[in-house]
């Protein structure tokens, strides 16, 4: 493997694992606003 296909494959990496932690965080965001608005209602 030469210089240019490792750098891609790494770019590759970066953009999933930025990817999967963009998702990772929406989701733990969801659940927040969730919270706060059973709580609100609840309330």
């Amino acid at each position: 493997m030469d210089v240019a296909e490792q750098s891609a494959s790494e770019a590759r990496q970066r953009r999933r694992i930025r990817r999967t932690a963009l998702l990772l965080g929406l989701v733990a965001l969801a659940f927040y606003v969730g919270f706060i608005a059973m709580g609100v209602l609840r309330a």
